[in-house]
């Protein structure tokens, strides 16, 4: 085989001296070697992108959307730099806010006066609940709980209405339970973000998150617990609330009130961390290059203090991404938009 003075070693220097190669079957070799991975010149793909050119193709191309905020247990937001609890909504006048502490103050008794009068230490899931509802309440009125006191009510309310269950109760108690029900009802339908949030979750999607499937996904929310906890720019009482909120919805007891609860937290806090980390790049304070380097050496002091100039939320997702894609998998729903905001900013 000789191809010397040809087409080919005219338009390929390696060509041309592969065919110097005295010996044939070592030249064929070589040949037939080097053309496995051969790409004529002039018809290659494109040199790999430069940092600058990869930070300058991300600012032209369109900013992946957002979802609107909706109702949720746990709603964030930022504040001097750290991701802290939010929600709330405020009601109509200082007379309302008045009346539903003095409802919160007037359910605490109804739960401690409910304990006292009736003999229930052998009903477990009476007292399971009633525990519950008690975590859920605080130590204080607190109208940014109003839907978790509502989702924990929700299922004093559902025993209420379980005729075979009222019969188990000793007497008297059945009545007492349905007073009880009307009143949790009663305060926590004044509060419009819990009523946002129940006509949200009614509308929800056929993907819309259940027991089992949250189950499933108990090791990716963990991932993301864990993340929370140990982020110094997250407040420790929202990342606690969000970890208790992952063990009630996985865990062997979770209902439907559990895991529709923790899908629509884990959105919404997706989406206080994803617009964070958009702002961040639009604003140029989170250069990819940069960023590179504080994923890889947060820990260290240095880049600690770089990741708090601007750099938390798109290390954050970065770091997360693996965990944050299979749940967007799994709740394309309320979690699909993640998938094109981890591909923006480069997570894998």
């Amino acid at each position: 085989m000789t191809f010397t003075n040809s087409g080919a070693t005219r338009a390929d220097p390696r060509i041309a001296e592969i065919a110097q190669i005295k010996d044939a079957a070592e030249r064929a070799r070589t040949l037939f070697a080097y053309l496995e991975d051969w790409v004529p010149p002039g018809t290659g793909a494109a040199a790999p992108e430069t940092p600058d050119q990869v930070e300058g193709s991300r600012a032209t191309a369109p900013l992946p959307a957002l979802p609107p905020q909706r109702p949720a247990p746990l709603v964030p937001r930022f504040e001097d730099g750290q991701l802290v609890r939010g929600g709330g909504a405020p009601l109509s006048s200082a007379e309302a806010e008045r009346r539903a502490e003095d409802g919160w103050q007037a359910l605490k008794r109804y739960v401690g006066n409910f304990r006292d009068a009736f003999e229930i230490s052998n009903n477990a899931p009476l007292l399971k609940f009633l525990d519950q509802f008690e975590a859920a309440m605080g130590e204080a009125y607190d109208p940014r709980r109003s839907i978790e006191i509502g989702m924990a009510g929700q299922r004093l309310v559902r025993l209420s209405r379980n005729a075979a269950f009222l019969r188990e109760l000793p007497l008297g108690a059945d009545d007492d339970l349905k007073g009880f029900a009307e009143e949790i009802d009663r305060y926590a339908d004044r509060f419009q973000d819990w009523l946002d949030y129940k006509a949200d979750r009614d509308t929800a999607g056929r993907d819309a998150a259940k027991p089992e499937t949250v189950r499933a996904a108990r090791d990716d929310y963990l991932d993301v617990a864990e993340a929370l906890r140990t982020s110094p720019e997250v407040e420790a009482g929202l990342a606690r609330d969000y970890r208790d909120a992952v063990d009630a919805a996985t865990g062997p007891d979770a209902d439907d009130i559990a895991a529709s609860g923790l899908d629509a937290s884990t959105r919404e806090i997706g989406r206080a961390i994803g617009e964070k980390a958009l702002q961040e790049i639009t604003s140029g304070t989170a250069a990819r290059r940069e960023i590179d380097a504080m994923d890889a050496v947060h820990d260290q002091e240095l880049a600690k203090w770089k990741w708090r100039l601007g750099g938390f939320a798109v290390v954050f997702l970065r770091r997360q991404g693996p965990a944050l894609r299979r749940l967007a998998l799994r709740f394309p729903s309320s979690l699909g938009w993640l998938e094109n905001v981890l591909d923006y900013i480069g997570a894998d």
